[in-house]
């Protein structure tokens, strides 16, 4: 850890950071230090509020003013500071801009805002996937290095392998002895809705992936609530986890008919599901259309376990496969290269074996493909 953080250190001249600017005429939240104006500024002769933002690496002070919203609230700041937001819109009062708050409220967890990306991917720090934020602080780059926490672990996604503009609350702690890094226990991370999404039409949702497949393409996994299970919507919607790459995936499916008719199975609980469709894409979203949707089939095999790349040379590299005999026709099924057939395989690498298998089949293109949840050898 104390070599990689003495990189990061090395690093800031030659990163850049994405600062979001502020616009006047829209309704805001501003993050900061809450103070009097005039016992901690000087700059009023009678009490007013006012906050210290960091705006592109420069400390900037705004005056609140003085409404009923901002006078109930001065108590909490009149003897002395507080990490405060507001809500509102800038105005220019005697040549200067002011902002004038419909909402004040102390924040009790630390905000960070900046460039959200990944140690590993985009600056090629750590040996795993791990979020971080960077920022521009009085013209300083700072590195928060966000603990790796379910929270953390669940927006992973969006950074991974690119970079976005992000906000996040939690404890901001020090790392002794180094300067420039810091350490993030995040409670919530967001994106940060930049204006080109907010012009955009609602009716017309932009396609991000200007190379999304169209055509007809199988998938399978478990399938889940994107609300009730993953917390991702705000309404029920069928999402699809699979893996790929040696990392889970998940898909969140458009909500056509097909896709409404099927979530009664996948609502109150998951349950390996196939799924025909294309793959697009809905903002920074992988979006899967349903043409068909099923139930994998649930199966007993009792067959032959056997490699299907030692055995049979159907595959690059090593994976578990079950002859099935039946009626003198043999069906061979390729198994998942999940937790039980990993564990299984070395009973059948290099050669075969008689077994019972407990799990979940489906056609994949010209061929079924078994996900084992248990299997034995006979």
């Amino acid at each position: 850890m104390k070599n990689l953080l003495g990189l990061v250190s090395a690093l800031f001249l030659i990163f850049g950071a994405h600062v979001s600017q502020l616009a006047a005429e829209e309704s805001v939240t501003l993050h900061g230090e809450g103070l009097c104006a005039k016992c901690a500024l000087g700059q009023t002769d009678s009490c007013q509020n006012a906050i210290r933002i960091n705006e592109a690496g420069k400390e900037n002070v705004y005056l609140l003013t003085a409404n009923d919203a901002s006078k109930a609230f001065h108590k909490n700041i009149c003897s002395g500071s507080a990490k405060i937001s507001v809500a509102g819109k800038f105005i220019e009062a005697g040549g200067k801009k002011q902002f004038t708050a419909t909402k004040l409220s102390l924040r009790k967890e630390d905000l960070v805002k900046g460039e959200g990306l990944c140690l590993k991917c985009a600056l090629g720090l750590t040996p795993s996937c791990q979020n971080a934020i960077r920022v521009s602080e009085s013209g300083t780059q700072v590195l928060y290095i966000i603990e790796h926490n379910e929270v953390s672990k669940a927006f992973h996604k969006h950074v991974c392998q690119a970079t976005a503009a992000v906000t996040a609350e939690g404890k901001v702690s020090a790392i002794a002895g180094i300067t420039g890094v810091k350490k993030l226990t995040a409670t919530k991370i967001d994106l940060v809705e930049t204006a080109a999404k907010k012009e955009s039409p609602k009716s017309a949702p932009k396609v991000a992936n200007a190379t999304a497949k169209s055509e007809l393409t199988t998938i399978k996994g478990l399938g889940l609530c994107a609300k009730c299970e993953l917390g991702q919507t705000a309404e029920c919607q069928n999402a699809i986890k699979l893996s790929k790459g040696g990392k889970d995936v998940i898909y969140l499916f458009a909500a056509n008919d097909v896709s409404k008719a099927f979530h009664k199975n996948v609502c109150t609980g998951s349950a390996n599901i196939v799924a025909t469709g294309s793959l697009g894409s809905e903002g920074d979203k992988p979006l899967f259309t349903a043409t068909t949707l099923e139930l994998q089939e649930v199966k007993k095999l009792e067959g032959t376990g056997l490699c299907l790349k030692c055995e049979l040379g159907l595959t690059r590299t090593c994976q578990n496969g079950i002859r099935v005999s039946v009626d003198g026709k043999e069906t061979i099924y390729r198994l998942d290269q999940n937790g039980v057939s990993k564990k299984f395989h070395r009973h059948v690498c290099q050669d075969t074996a008689a077994l019972v298998a407990e799990g979940t089949v489906a056609k994949i293109g010209d061929h079924l493909e078994y996900t084992p949840s248990r299997i034995d050898l006979k």
